[in-house]
């Protein structure tokens, strides 16, 4: 499976939403095997993502959003496949106990909202209750005609052409995208044009914006739509269709943050700067060596992420983020490194890049945690936009030291001078509701790594 990994998951990302558009039904069963395929890996485990995908997926089952009892009487009532889908569901946790050692919460409350889904998949589709049965109930959706050859030909046009023809990826994308939109049961452009005032347009507004503007706009980057993406969200994008972290790039110029409103320049403003060196230990646990675990990735993960120029390295930004001041918690991740991380006192972690909202943000956390820390970081000019340039680039250092119940000092460049009020690390925390909804990653800034993304959850 490993050495088969990267082509299907690209092609299952593709197949999920194309079926659950033309046939919803069998998208929710492959929605289901490919979250709890994630579930399996020991190392990418994901409970909690799985458990909020798994229960969006009630859109596409009317009857069973209709009535959970009556949805279980129907799926019970037709023995063969409840007796199938159960033990399906019983083998499927045997093998994640033995594979992890344990079931937790959310591998449960996964598994059981799998089995409810089964269970409304289950009963027949026609006959009995007045075509209340099966999965759709009386609000009945449009299963298209020949919908798995129809979602083959879209994985084919998206998900070959970057490995196989890279020059012909736009085109077929595109190809890709408005074969979909012919076979779609309501065509895009309709559906929005008849729903443009009511709820149901507001709804599929507010998710497409949740979908794709958060990390486009730089409003969202860790919990966005983009896991396992390995995505460039600030200093320039690598996606193939649309730019990321736009407010941050246009803020890094000092005339267009003072041109902008003030919360505006104060919250996105600031530009990008490398962490040379510190002894925190809330920024060391955030960063490069609290968040690492690459010796716990397969063998052939990493040969495959070498064959792709990567570093080969592997962060869990994520869990290092989610589960902070939680060590128990975070323990028990695939990360399994919270001892280390609540330890780590030394400054020989790499240096690594943030936005300046992220420094603002993380300062905030080592000042409420009450302990002496020192810290150096350069600014970077908004022109340098890879790693290579980050990590060459010859700037004023700041050096910052602080003591338990305040500043000691900070001072610019060789020259020594004072920090100005404005000094990046002298400002208060960024506004406390975006630190709510937006936690960027490090870039950490690696030996021999080249400008490649490494590899993140």
């Amino acid at each position: 499976m490993l050495h088969a990994a990267p082509a299907l998951v690209a092609g299952i990302e593709f197949a999920v939403p194309a079926l659950l558009l033309l046939q919803p039904r069998h998208g929710v069963l492959l929605a289901l095997v490919f979250h709890q395929t994630i579930n399996l890996m020991p190392a990418t485990y994901a409970g909690g993502f799985s458990i909020a995908m798994c229960a969006r997926q009630i859109i596409f089952l009317p009857a069973a959003a209709a009535g959970a009892s009556a949805t279980l009487r129907r799926g019970v009532g037709f023995a063969p496949r409840a007796v199938g889908a159960t033990a399906l569901v019983a083998v499927t946790t045997g093998v994640m106990v033995a594979i992890h050692g344990s079931l937790d919460a959310h591998g449960g409350i996964f598994l059981a909202l799998a089995l409810f889904y089964f269970l409304s998949i289950a009963a027949p589709a026609g006959g009995g209750g007045g075509g209340a049965s099966g999965a759709y109930g009386h609000l009945r959706l449009e299963e298209q005609p020949h919908a798995v050859a129809k979602m083959a030909t879209f994985v084919a046009l998206v998900a070959v052409p970057p490995a196989a023809l890279p020059a012909a990826t736009l085109p077929c994308c595109g190809l890709g995208v408005a074969l979909l939109c012919l076979w779609a049961p309501r065509f895009p452009l309709r559906f929005a044009l008849a729903h443009a005032t009511d709820l149901t347009g507001a709804a599929a507004a507010a998710a497409a914006a949740y979908g794709f503007l958060g990390p486009v706009l730089g409003l969202q980057m860790m919990a966005s739509s983009t896991m396992y993406g390995n995505v460039k969200n600030y200093g320039g994008s690598n996606h193939l269709l649309v730019p990321t972290g736009l407010l941050q790039t246009a803020l890094a110029e000092q005339s267009s943050a003072a041109a902008a409103p003030a919360w505006l320049s104060d919250a996105f403003g600031g530009g990008l700067v490398r962490i040379d060196a510190t002894n925190s230990s809330v920024l060391l646990s955030l960063a490069v060596g609290g968040a690492e675990m690459t010796d716990k990735l397969p063998l052939r993960a990493r040969e495959l992420l070498s064959s792709a120029n990567a570093s080969g390295r592997y962060f869990e930004f994520y869990a290092a983020r989610n589960y902070y001041e939680r060590s128990y918690d975070h323990d028990k991740t695939a990360l399994h490194a919270a001892a280390a991380a609540a330890g780590a006192t030394d400054s020989s972690d790499p240096a690594y890049v943030v936005p300046a909202y992220e420094l603002r943000r993380s300062l905030a956390l080592a000042r409420r945690r009450g302990e002496p820390f020192s810290l150096e970081y350069t600014p970077l000019p908004p022109g340098l936009g890879t790693p290579t340039q980050w990590r060459a680039h010859a700037g004023e250092k700041v050096s910052l030291d602080e003591a338990a119940d305040g500043l000691v000092s900070c001072v610019v460049g060789r020259a020594r001078e004072a920090c100005g009020a404005a000094e990046l690390a002298l400002l208060p925390p960024p506004p406390w509701l975006l630190t709510r909804v937006l936690l960027p990653y490090p870039i950490p800034l690696l030996d021999g790594a080249g400008d490649g993304i490494h590899c993140t959850t």
